[in-house]
């Protein structure tokens, strides 16, 4: 009987692990997918934070007219200013306008006030009080 009674208790050991295993095995290909797209995720917003440390913006000068705002501005940094949008005295407006390192280039605002936050690619956003 003892014989018996350990043989029963190596099954229900090799079963416990049969049954680990298998679940593992079900989990695993879901567990790895979404390690890899955080990963993904935390090395693509690094990126976006160096390049956003690299752009600097300067106003050098600005026009109002029929409710468009043309703001010239001088890039210092070394990576593109895409702007996306803007936000002019707190509402969301369209913009456009795109300034390359070294350039002194027109991005046009579509609304009016008297401060503006240009939102740029990568999340980059710049205050300007006109």
């Amino acid at each position: 009987m003892k014989s018996r009674k350990g043989l029963s208790e190596v099954m229900g050991a090799l079963l416990v692990l049969a049954i680990t295993l298998a679940g593992f095995a079900l989990v695993w290909p879901d567990f790895s997918r979404y390690i890899r797209e955080q990963s993904g995720y935390a090395i693509s917003e690094g990126i976006q934070e160096a390049q956003a440390s690299q752009q600097m913006l300067s106003l050098v000068y600005w026009q109002e007219s029929g409710g468009i705002i043309k703001l010239y501005l001088y890039n210092y940094g070394s990576y593109p200013f895409q702007v996306t949008r803007a936000l002019v005295g707190g509402k969301l407006v369209a913009a456009n306008g795109t300034v390359p390192p070294g350039k002194l280039e027109p991005v046009t605002v579509y609304g009016t006030g008297d401060s503006v936050v240009l939102l740029g690619n990568g999340g980059v956003e710049f205050d300007f009080y006109l």
